[in-house]
Formats: structure tokens, sequence, C-alpha cells
């Protein structure tokens, strides 16, 4: 007698969440599979392990360390390094070397390769003109049991992660390991779900390095017109621009935008060249090569903090005006992953000039675009200093968002009038505790009170404390800086 459907495919996805999680040995690697050899030694780069460490000593010395905050993840191409190897290295050049592992993952170039998913190398090591590196196998069999890993020996037949290695071994002589990663067909929802898995191994010891070249075979200007709006769409973290990009392995910025986006990073662009450029380049067809270094810090762009501001708009119009709380639109977090990243935010109401609501908050609890469109409605309607915003108003209303880096405790100078240099020098954030009071001023705050004296007597009286509270040995004090992105009265519609 057949299962009912419903008990039949509780079982099957009970048998599948089974295997994936399966502790049992891997198939063992087959035997020609087991060493991953060079394939364009002497033809991409030299075979001659002096001659190649020169070069690319020399290609790593010509570039400049752009980046002073930590750089986990970088985007480099991987042609001839005739072609490409100047781009290549001012990519690496940016990576912050204290990795003890790599994942580098490129998209598949194997036409006999034809595979959905991640296709995880299982050889045990690579061999390098001069060098070897291990490929972990720990990582290899972790990712094996997840859900859209694959093992496709073809697809690490092609020469794409190779060209890599020497770079890495230049910039981080002491020993390290890597995961190479080919990566086949897969789409968006199919992206962010292996960016959350590599992400499981993002941390401070972990570098990611996602490689490819860009536009193939256009007409330079045209190239650089096509490449031009890539590296942009990557700059400003719009996954729907990212998807339209031309390049060897779109499927794969999908997951660099992606995982960068999880770990609150900023992209900056480093260098672009085409194969123009090099003596006796063709014009008439030319293939690009970009690199991007992925910043340890939180700055939103223009058009992310421009939807935001936005999103805080709609979600008043359709509280003042139609009763009802906003919804996250569906599709905005897949456009601006980071906004889904968990941030702290305030939101300000100004109508001619002056304040009529401000709420937010100091610490991340939920995704940033959640908290603007929770905390637009409530500083219309429940700060308690004003009368509550009324649909009439909307149109005279400017709306301004402020999203706040992470509470710093500040370590209070020796004297008071040592902590008002070092708080007028900086002007950040400052919340002020004292007992079971707090209050917090912006940073944008100080251009009204620009005396720190003041400005902390008016923090005291704003929590309803004496002004001269911040005085007190048992006062508490943290810093924070943030990003400031204000409507515009053209914007400002009601």
């Amino acid at each position: 007698m057949p299962l009912p459907r419903s008990r039949s495919f509780f079982l099957l996805m009970s048998l599948a969440m089974l295997l994936s999680n399966c502790s049992c040995p891997l198939q063992p690697i087959a035997p020609e599979h087991q060493l991953h050899r060079t394939t364009v030694a002497g033809s991409f780069y030299p075979a001659e392990p002096a001659a190649l460490t020169a070069e690319v000593q020399r290609l790593l010395a010509a570039e400049q360390k752009l980046v002073s905050e930590r750089v986990p993840i970088v985007l480099a191409p991987h042609a001839a390094y005739f072609f490409s190897g100047q781009i290549a290295a001012a990519a690496f050049r940016q990576l912050s070397a204290d990795f003890e592992r790599v994942f580098i993952l490129a998209a598949n170039h194997n036409a006999d390769a034809d595979y959905s998913g991640l296709s995880v190398d299982r050889a045990l090591r690579f061999v390098m003109p001069g060098f070897e590196l291990p490929i972990d196998q720990d990582i290899v069999e972790r990712l094996l049991r997840r859900p859209g890993f694959v093992d496709v020996p073809l697809a690490h037949q092609a020469y794409v992660v190779e060209v890599a290695l020497p770079f890495l071994r230049a910039i981080q002589p002491s020993p390290f390991s890597i995961v190479p990663i080919m990566v086949g067909r897969i789409d968006r929802a199919a992206a962010r779900e292996a960016a959350r898995e590599l992400l499981k191994f993002a941390d401070e010891r972990t570098a990611f390095v996602f490689s490819l070249d860009m536009s193939h075979f256009h007409p330079d200007a045209e190239a650089r017109q096509r490449d031009s709006s890539c590296l942009d769409a990557l700059s400003r973290m719009n996954a729907d621009d990212v998807a339209r990009c031309e390049t060897d392995g779109t499927q794969m910025l999908l997951i660099m935008n992606e995982l960068a986006a999880l770990q609150g990073l900023t992209p900056r662009l480093i260098g672009y060249a085409n194969s123009s450029e090099v003596p006796e380049g063709d014009l008439t067809s030319v293939v690009g090569y970009g690199a991007l270094a992925y910043e340890n810090r939180f700055e939103l762009s223009a058009e992310e903090g421009n939807a935001l501001v936005s999103l805080a708009r709609d979600a008043l119009r359709s509280k003042l005006r139609d009763g009802e709380r906003l919804k996250l639109p569906e599709g905005f977090l897949k456009r601006y992953p980071r906004l889904g990243v968990a941030r702290a935010a305030f939101v300000t109401l100004e109508k001619d000039g002056a304040l009529r609501g401000c709420i937010g908050s100091l610490e991340a609890h939920q995704p940033l675009a959640q908290d603007v469109l929770e905390n637009a409605v409530h500083a219309a309607l429940h700060d308690s200093r004003f009368e509550p915003v009324t649909g009439e108003e909307l149109a005279a209303l400017t709306v301004s968002i402020s999203v706040l880096d992470a509470l710093r405790p500040l370590r209070r100078p020796e004297s008071n009038e040592a902590l008002l240099e070092a708080l007028a020098r900086s002007q950040p954030g400052v919340t002020l505790s004292v007992g079971n009071r707090t209050s917090t001023y912006l940073p944008v705050v100080w251009e009204e009170l620009p005396d720190p004296d003041r400005f902390l007597r008016s923090l005291c009286e704003k929590q309803g404390s004496p002004p001269d509270c911040w005085k007190s040995p048992k006062a508490r004090f943290e810093t924070y800086g943030s990003q400031i992105f204000k409507e515009s009265i053209v914007q400002a519609q009601p």
C-alpha cells in the first residue's frame, strides 16, 4: 500500500537531511585526482621556480597598499601574467597577509563539466613550480556534506585557480592551506545559500579570493563601458545590477557580493585594465581585468542610503495616510543585501528646519532595513517630546537616517578637562549612563552644541539628571560614529 503523499514527502526530506549531515566517509579519491599539477606553467607564468618568484615579487613591488583596514576578500583576474598580472598583483597587495587558509573561487571553465552547484576540489595537494600547498581536507569534507556542494573532478582541470597561488605564497610565506571551489550553474537564491555556508568559515585567519576575467572580445571602448558598469554595480553592492555583469563568472560574483554583505564589508575598486594595454595589444577585441578589495568596515553607498531614506518615507506614508504598517518590499534585501545586516539606526524628522521627532536604536538587534522601517514610525508617533505627526504634515517633513557604528566604551581621561578636549577633538556620538539613566546624542548634534561642556550638560538634562552629572565618577561613556543620509526637499514627496 503506498504511503500517503505527506508522509512520503516527510520521509524523503528526512533522508536528504540525514545524508547531507552524514558523518560516514566520502568515496576514496581516485589516484589520478590526488595531486593537482599545473597546466599553464611556462605559458601563463614562468615555469622555473626562481623566475616565477622574481616575476611575482616584481609585480607586487610595483603596487601600493591602498587599504588600511583588514581585507579578507579580494577579486582578482586569472589571465596570463603578461596580460593581467599587474591588476592581480594590485588586488593581492591589499589582502591581509595573516591568513592560515584561503578559499579560492572561480567559475567552471571546463565545457566537459556540466553541473549545478559548487564543486570542491578533493585533491590532497596543489603542486606548483618550487612549492606545494595542501588542500584543507577537513573543510572539503564538511562542505561536501552540505547542500549545493558537489564533487566534479573535471571542473578542477582548468587553470583558473593556479594563477593565484604564486601571489598568495609571496604575501604569506608561513604555512597555509587552500580550498579550491569551482562554481557551476547556480541561481541567485543558491548564491545566497552558498554565501551563508561559506560564512561559517569566515574567521580572522581565513581569506577569500574570487577569480574572474571581465567582458570578452568587445572593442576597447565598448569593453570599458561594460566593465565600468559592472565594477560600479559591485562598488554599490546592488545585487540586481551585479547579476547583469558580463564576465566569465557572474554567478560567482553573486556569491562574493552576498558574502561581503553578510560580513558588513565595504568594497573598494583597486584597479582596472584590459588586454589592449599590453605591447601590441588589439583594440578591436579585448578582455577586461578588474581588482576589488573588501575592507573590514561598514560604509554604505549613497544608493544604499537613499534606499533607506525612501523606505522610511514609504513607512510614514503607509502608517499616517493608510493606517497600515509597511512591510519590507519583496526583493528589497535581495537587491541591497547589506541592508539586511544587523545594524542600529536613528530616524530623524524635521519640519521647517526644526526637529519634529527622532527615535532609534543604539545597539544592533535586527536587520538595518527593518530597524529603519520601525523607527520611522516611532519617530513620528512615539517621541514623547512632540505631539504625534499627522498625515497632513507629511509633505512638510524631511527625513534623515543615521546608521550607527558599534558602541565603544570610552576610557575616561584623568581629568574632566582632558575628557572635554578629547570629545571636542573627535566629536563622536556619545552615550552617557549614570545609574539606571541613559541618554545619547548623535554626532550631528555637535553642530548645535559645539561646546563640549554644554554638550554633556544637555545630555545630563535629557536623561533627567543634574546638569553636572557627567562629572560623577560613576558616569559611563560610550562613543560611536555614524553615516547620515538626508532626504532633499525635492525628494520629500507626501
